[in-house]
């Protein structure tokens, strides 16, 4: 059946994502990187689009089973992104804070 392989590649691309946040180096996050994960997330959001016009809610009720499948893998991306903005976040903290002593530093001297 058609939509459960479109819920499978939307699982797929979830996990794809996932899978590339996890594997960006720690502590610093290149632009690239992150680039890459914007593309992929973009990607994904045109399948999920394009799933949803495509297919009634009686349709997507015929699988509940590939559905709650894609809600727990979509629930591990949220985690995993929310993640990676309080690691993004504390790193611009802390190269602010940097800037601070370095100032001060160079002030005494």
């Amino acid at each position: 059946m058609k939509l459960k392989e479109d819920v499978q590649q939307i699982i797929d691309s979830t996990i794809h994502i996932i899978k590339s946040i996890n594997s960006l180096p720690r502590p610093i996050c290149e632009d690239s990187d992150i680039n890459k994960i914007e593309k992929l997330s973009r990607e994904r959001s045109v399948q999920l689009e394009l799933f949803f016009k495509t297919y009634s809610p009686d349709e997507l009720s015929t699988e509940i089973k590939k559905l709650k499948e894609f809600e727990i893998i979509d629930k591990q991306l949220i985690e995993v992104a929310s993640s990676l903005k309080q690691h993004m976040s504390n790193q611009i903290l802390n190269q602010k804070k940097n800037v601070k002593a370095t100032k001060a530093y160079k002030s005494i001297k």
